[in-house]
Order: C-alpha cells, then structure tokens, then sequence
C-alpha cells in the first residue's frame, strides 16, 4: 500500500511537470528568424533603437482623447462586422468608417496607424475619387485596409506610388467575402482596370459563416440589382457610428488597459501558473475545424467570386484573386495543426477552375523566404509589417503589369 502511494505521487508530479514543461515550451517557442520580442518594454527599446522614436505606448483611447483637444473632428475604426448580430436590427448596414475624419486603427508596429478618411470612410486620400480612371480597386479586411501601418506603407498606396495612377483602397477591418461583394456593388467607380479582390486564409470562411446569415447582406448575392445606396447615405452612417464609438468608449478603454498590461511579469506568471497557453494550444487544434461547414463556406465563396467576376466582366476590369496567408502558418510546429491549412488547394483550385488570375502570396513569398517571420511585427502574430506590405505590393505589381 505505501509503495502504491509512493507511485501515485511519483506519477501525479510527473504530470504535474509535464504539464509545465509543456507550457514552458509553449510560453517560449521561437520559431525559426529573429527572436519574437513579447514584451513591451523591450518591444519599445528595440523601436527606439531601430527608429529613433519612442515606442507609443497609449491605449486607442488615451490617443483618441489626446486628438480630440486638437480636432473635433477624430474617430475609432468601427467594423461592418460588429453589427452581424441578428439581434441587432438595422434599416441600413454600413460598409465603411466615418467620412472626412482623423481614424485611428492599431498599434502593433511601435506607433498608431492614423488616416484620414475619403467622402465615404475608406482609407484613401479623398482626391482619388475625382479621377476617371482607376488602375487599381482593392477588396479586402484589415490586411487590405492597412492594419498597422500609416501611408505611404499600405498595398494600395504603394501601387499608387509604383504606377502614379489612382489605386482605391475599399478594404475595412473585419471584412468577408460577402462584405467585399457588397461594398464592390456599392462603390464601384467607372473606367476601373484591375479589380483586386484579397483573400485572407485564417478567417474568411469564418467571417462568411456569419456573413451569410445577414438578411441585408444576403440580398448583394441574391439579388443583382440590389442597393443601399450608401454613397447617398454618408451623413446617417457618420452620425450612426459616431454614436456607437461614444456608447462603447469605455468597453474599447477597458480593452486597451487589458492588452497594455498584459505583458506585465505579474500578469505572465499567472498565465504561466493557469497553463493558458497549453489551454490554448489544445482548443486550437480544433477550434477552426468546429467553426463553420467548410464545403459549403466555399461553395458561397464561389458564389461571391463569379457574381464579382460578372461584374468585373461588365465594366472591362480584370480580376486578379490575390490569396493572403498568415502568421499561424509559419509559426505552428505541427503540421496540419490549422484547418486553414487543408482548404489552401481547394480554393486555389476552385479560384482557377473560375478562370480568375490567382496570385499566391505564400506562394510567390513566404514560401521562398528562410525567415518568413521577419514579415510580422517584431516576429509576432499580426498584421504585415512594412517590409511585408512593400513585397506583396511589388508582387501584385508585376502580376498586374
């Protein structure tokens, strides 16, 4: 009996400690490339090494406070998405931000991304929509709209650099394929030459899963003709999210504190002690694959693109399908570990059997790079950094020249 004790207790602190070493790992995995820097304060001393300036270190709504003592007129972006619910019942779905306005977005890269937002809440200098020929019309998320960077360093400022004709950036934070479709149909200008339709791999199959259900955005895929008219309806959209930026300022402040402290010794050892990232870990090897149906995702996704694809064909406009992968393929150490990654071939596919030019990011970057991290902010998850953005720029470039 003493002996079985004394192996149940060798036993238990074997898992015990398995169990940490296993969050250790976790905790400390570094992918091949430079080092992924967590924590912010070294985050700020590299930033300022590198840069000269010193790493911003407010919340969103320390900074949109700061900006409004010099300019009333400052807003948040506010995603198309936040207002899916279907307990939320709206006459009119906005498809962009607040017009004419300061926007502040996201900080990953040592400073705030900042825009002034075009006549109808896009990420564009407002003049662009005065010309009569668009080179480039781009349909995307936050990778698109030109999450965490400012311009010059965003895909279609650097295309409308490189060619010095009018790129328009229509891409906002959260998108899907089906909001790309309904921002397509409703702010498509005359005489465009490449319609440039972006792809995200971690989560647009996801965001069409909610998208779909949307009685207001469903009409964009079943109906050809339908409209919201939104470029009429810019004063409602202002005064609507404007309202809805004031009503969750202090959800959006408690959020900001939260990420601002969550690299703090105290706050990783707890996570250490509560084995968040082994916990993590193991809902991610199946979260995605519980998410949505797949197969049908992507018979809506084909849907989407061949209605995008007859629009493309009505106005004389190429159609380019540009496929964005991301952060967690390159970092996971276990292959397959993503269902994202399993449905990589069937899209490509179904794009090509579409006759729609593919152009692959992983592709025709990430996969001929040692290093493909050094395309992240600091290593980490998230948005392209500049040097990424700049190399996909240059790559839809060629392929559209």
């Amino acid at each position: 009996m003493r002996l079985l004790r004394v192996y149940l207790t060798i036993f238990f602190f074997s898992i015990v400690f398995f169990l940490y070493l296993s969050e250790l790992y976790l905790s400390y995995h570094i992918p091949k490339g430079n080092p992924q820097i967590k924590n912010l304060k070294d985050k700020a001393e590299k930033y300022k090494k590198i840069t000269g300036n010193s790493f911003d270190l407010r919340t969103k709504v320390e900074l949109y406070e700061d900006l409004k003592k010099k300019n009333n007129k400052v807003s948040l972006v506010v995603s198309p998405k936040n207002f899916l619910d279907r307990n939320i019942k709206l006459d009119t779905l906005a498809l962009s931000g607040i017009s004419d306005s300061e926007t502040i977005s996201c900080n990953e890269n040592g400073y705030y991304q900042i825009y002034k937002s075009d006549r109808y809440g896009f990420n564009n200098p407002d003049q662009e929509w005065l010309s009569d020929k668009v080179k480039y019309l781009l349909l995307g998320d936050s990778f698109v709209h030109g999450s965490c960077v400012n311009r010059p360093n965003d895909i279609s400022s650097l295309l409308r650099a490189k060619t010095k004709k009018t790129s328009i950036n229509l891409g906002y934070v959260g998108n899907g394929p089906l909001i790309q479709l309904a921002t397509l149909k409703e702010y498509l200008p005359q005489n465009v030459k490449n319609i440039i339709w972006f792809y995200y791999e971690e989560n647009d199959l996801i965001d069409l899963s909610r998208e779909i259900d949307n009685s207001i955005l469903i009409k964009y895929l079943n109906n050809n003709n339908f409209s919201q008219n939104l470029k009429l309806k810019q004063d409602n959209i202002d005064k609507f999210l404007e309202t809805n930026i004031k009503k969750n300022l202090n959800d959006i402040k408690l959020e900001g504190e939260y990420w601002k402290e969550y690299y703090s010794k105290k706050k990783v050892f707890l996570r250490f002690i509560r084995l968040d990232n082994l916990k993590r870990f193991i809902i991610s090897i199946k979260e995605d694959k519980n998410i949505t149906n797949e197969d049908e995702a992507i018979k809506n996704l084909e849907k989407i693109l061949l209605s995008a694809k007859q629009i493309a064909k009505t106005n004389n406009s190429n159609l380019y399908f540009v496929y964005l992968s991301g952060f967690n393929r390159y970092s996971s150490f276990i292959p397959g570990q993503y269902e994202f990654l399993n449905n990589y071939p069937k899209i490509i596919n179904m794009v090509n059997n579409l006759g729609i030019s593919v152009i692959d990011i992983h592709d025709e970057l990430f996969a001929r790079e040692k290093y493909p991290l050094d395309y992240f902010p600091f290593s980490q998850y998230g948005h392209y950094n500049e040097k990424g953005y700049k190399k996909i720029s240059e790559i839809i470039y060629e392929a559209t020249k």
